[in-house]
């Protein structure tokens, strides 16, 4: 078996080189795995979707470059790619950690654009965590009141709720968010950013 160009190969590789899955059906193959393990990691979809691209990347350029699906001091091609998930994730929130640290020290009449974005950033994830920690009947009201603009008594209508509790509702996630983003802006400004 002469491997094209390539005749310094460990032995223990040859057998898997050539009888292995191409490159990309291994992706495929893979693909839903990857992808569970990176939500696990990350937490969130996009950033395990970024990972996954990522390994997917870096396999088929490994294999371009030397024939194979992982250096040869790896035994497996899976726990390979899975190594390359979790480093990619790892630097991500390592970046992004350093980011704010360098935003809350960042002096805004320096780089007013910079402070600014990030000053947006930063108001939008709050949002998001405020946002999140909803139960799911007060995510409802609140959609249905500042989302889509109907008043307590079509909410209770339509959720078959008691009016004064659509009210209640209403008011506590009032305070919520005025406790949790330190903002006195009416929730409709938020929630009108959020699913903009």
């Amino acid at each position: 078996g002469d491997m094209e160009g390539a005749p310094h190969v460990p032995k223990y590789e040859l057998p898997r080189a050539a009888a292995g899955p191409g490159p990309g059906e291994f992706c495929i193959r893979h693909r839903q795995d990857w992808i569970s393990y990176a939500r696990w990691l990350a937490g969130n979809w996009p950033d395990a979707d970024d990972a996954v691209q990522h390994a997917a990347e870096q396999i088929l350029k490994h294999h371009a470059e030397h024939g194979t699906l992982c250096p040869a001091r790896y035994d497996d091609p899976v726990a390979y790619s899975k190594k390359i998930i979790a480093n990619y994730i790892k630097d991500l929130y390592r970046r992004r950690k350093t980011q704010r640290k360098l935003s809350r020290m960042l002096p805004s009449a320096v780089a007013p654009d910079i402070a600014d974005d990030i000053h947006d950033r930063i108001i939008a994830e709050n949002a998001r965590d405020f946002l999140n920690s909803l139960t799911q009947r007060e995510r409802w009201i609140s959609g249905l009141r500042w989302g889509e603009g109907l008043e307590p008594k079509e909410i209770a209508d339509l959720l078959e709720l008691n009016v004064s509790m659509v009210r209640v509702t209403l008011h506590r996630i009032t305070k919520k968010m005025r406790a949790r983003l330190g903002v006195a802006a009416e929730p409709d400004s938020v929630f009108r950013e959020e699913t903009a």
